[in-house]
């Protein structure tokens, strides 16, 4: 993977905890304006980088899809050629069976190496048509799971903006006990998304990567 998503950039040190002093109408304005602030901007750059890797996830998505049409225009290549020499060697085959026996004494060698050489085009055809099955097959449900992942992903991002934004509004009217609970929770939940959607894109790459691999081995 040629980069990855860090924690610390995202986000800065999580061991940072967070107290306010306390004024005449609650806790100080400034300095929960000030936390909200680097929250902001932190939910800002998280969401920058996170959007970034969507577009490049959607971009592998679109490579795979087109490497997956051409997989699949080579699997009906092959499949046309296996038809095609199935009818060969059943016409030889029924050849030899009608011919004379003399004929086919006279003969044997050409006969047999052709039928030989038509056997061996036959089974070739049907273990790279079946491999390319199956290589569609697990493309096309790579694909199915980067479109289920990546709103996935994108629905956890907005959860987390809107939150930020209702706590921003609270803090403007003084923040009581239960608020700096919720503040507390809001954060919680920003930091535990941003994790997970780091997982989840690092092991879409790594699936990806192999799944083109296993692509271009096919092809050979």
């Amino acid at each position: 993977m040629a980069d990855e998503i860090k924690r610390e950039d995202i986000l800065g040190s999580t061991n940072k905890s967070y107290s306010f002093d306390k004024v005449l109408r609650g806790y100080d304005p400034k300095q929960v304006d000030e936390v909200l602030a680097n929250l902001q901007k932190a939910n800002k750059s998280a969401t920058e980088i996170f959007d970034q890797r969507v577009v490049d996830l959607k971009n592998k998505n679109e490579m795979l899809t087109y490497e997956l049409e051409q997989a699949k225009q080579e699997a009906d290549r092959m499949r046309n050629l296996f038809n095609q020499c199935k009818e060969e060697r059943d016409a030889l085959a029924a050849k030899l069976q009608k011919a004379d026996r003399k004929a086919a004494i006279s003969a044997p060698v050409d006969n047999s190496a052709e039928l030989k050489e038509l056997d061996d085009k036959l089974q070739k055809a049907l273990t790279k048509n079946r491999l390319l099955q199956d290589e569609n097959k697990k493309l096309e449900d790579q694909n199915r799971d980067l479109q289920r992942d990546v709103a996935h992903l994108t629905k956890k991002v907005d959860k987390n903006r809107s939150k930020i934004n209702d706590l921003e509004g609270q803090a403007q009217q003084g923040m009581a006990d239960e608020d700096a609970k919720k503040f507390s929770e809001v954060a919680q939940i920003y930091e535990s998304a941003i994790d997970k959607a780091e997982d989840l894109i690092y092991r879409l790459q790594t699936e990806f990567s192999l799944a083109h691999s296993k692509a271009e081995d096919i092809k050979k």
